[in-house]
């Protein structure tokens, strides 16, 4: 799946497109089935090429390969390569680390890609991640197989990257990757343009009320024209729009069923507005993060 950025929102005035990619691990039925005209690393490299010509790229999500803490560069022959009759930019090494130590079949294809593309391995050499954390851990072991890719003109537009391990749990074997953009600093924002942050102040909001509940969807059914024109014509660059008018048809059917009431919110205290969560409720959540923490 690819995302496109516009160019507006970075200083650099160049798009931006981001693939997050899956792969199917090679040991799992799906994967034996799979249809045998299509190769993910060629996929992978086809869209590469298309994108790389119309801005910058990056390239994360499972790929389902290990790849050890090797680093993939082309190496400088100076006896050969200066005779080149092209202008040749040798690549920087970039020593990388990584707490996997495996390489496997699929790592190696991975290897390739970068080679061909020019793509740089960003785990265990950028960020907070200098030590190659693991992306998923169960009872049968840890790996690296979640990664993200760039070229190595484009580290200076990664703002922070990290491998959130502290996310392991019994209910998740998986680390995400995160990672922010550079963008372009916004103007002053006026005092008018700001919002709120009293941490006690009172807000207006719409609660829903089940035994109206019917009263609600034929309130809804009044503006299905409206909710049917919102799909007409519908393109990439309108679906913020889309989004926004869609929210408004909800929340104006809303205020005229159930209305609107003012709410002391206070941030301070969590159980504002919420009776049912007494002392019993507040002690057995504590327990159950301590032994959480022992996973």
């Amino acid at each position: 799946m690819w995302i496109e950025i516009d160019k507006n929102v970075f200083s650099h005035n160049t798009d931006v497109y981001i693939c997050h990619a899956y792969r199917k691990p090679t040991a799992t039925t799906c994967f034996r089935f799979k249809n045998d005209n299509f190769d993910f690393f060629e996929q992978l490299e086809s869209d590469f090429i298309k994108y790389d010509n119309l801005g910058f790229v990056f390239i994360t999500g499972d790929m389902n390969c290990r790849t050890a803490d090797e680093y993939v560069f082309i190496l400088y022959d100076k006896y050969l390569d200066e005779n080149q009759p092209f202008i040749y930019k040798p690549d920087i090494i970039l020593r990388r680390s990584s707490k996997d130590k495996i390489i496997d079949t699929n790592g190696r294809y991975l290897f390739q890609l970068c080679h061909v593309t020019g793509l740089i391995i960003a785990n265990g050499r950028l960020g907070k991640d200098t030590l190659g954390e693991f992306t998923f851990c169960n009872s049968r072991g840890a790996s690296v197989v979640d990664y993200l890719l760039l070229k190595n003109d484009t580290f200076d537009l990664i703002e922070n990257f990290t491998v959130t391990v502290d996310e392991f749990n019994e209910f998740s074997d998986r680390a995400c990757l995160v990672f922010s953009l550079k963008i372009r600093k916004s103007h002053n924002i006026s005092d008018s343009e700001r919002i709120p942050t009293n941490p006690q102040n009172n807000e207006t909001c719409i609660i829903f009320d089940s035994e109206k509940a019917t009263l609600f969807q034929n309130q809804l059914q009044i503006s299905v024209h409206l909710l049917d024109h919102l799909t007409v014509n519908v393109n990439n660059r309108q679906v913020e729009k889309l989004v926004q008018n869609f929210s408004q048809i909800l929340t104006s059917a809303a205020t005229d069923v159930f209305g609107k009431v003012k709410i002391n919110v206070n941030f301070n205290n969590k159980l504002t507005n919420k009776a049912w969560f007494n002392e019993e409720c507040q002690s057995v959540k504590k327990e159950f993060k301590i032994k959480r923490n022992f996973f």
